[in-house]
C-alpha cells in the first residue's frame, strides 16, 4: 500500500516546496534545485554562480560550518 501524502507551498520569499511524507520508509532526504547557473551570471562577474552555490551550503549564519546543515537534516 502506497501511504505517501503531498504538500506543496511556497514561502515568503516565493521558494516553490513540494513536502512528501513516505510512512514505509525510515530515512528522510532534501533536494534543492536552483535555475540559474554559469549562464545566468553578469559577464563582468564570473565566478558568481559557482561562490552563490558555496553559500547555499558551506556556511551561512545560522550553519556556520559546512557540514551543520547536512548534520541538521540526518538527525531529522
Amino acid at each position: 500500500m502506497n501511504r505517501k501524502n503531498y504538500r506543496f507551498l511556497v514561502l515568503n520569499n516565493d521558494l516553490k516546496v513540494l513536502l512528501i511524507n513516505d510512512h514505509d520508509l525510515s530515512r528522510c532526504g532534501a533536494a534543492l534545485k536552483v535555475e540559474v547557473g554559469s549562464a545566468n551570471e553578469p559577464s563582468d562577474i564570473p565566478g558568481l554562480a559557482h561562490f552563490l552555490e558555496h553559500m547555499l551550503f558551506f556556511g551561512s549564519q545560522k550553519y556556520t560550518s559546512p557540514n551543520l546543515f547536512f548534520d541538521f537534516v540526518g538527525k531529522n
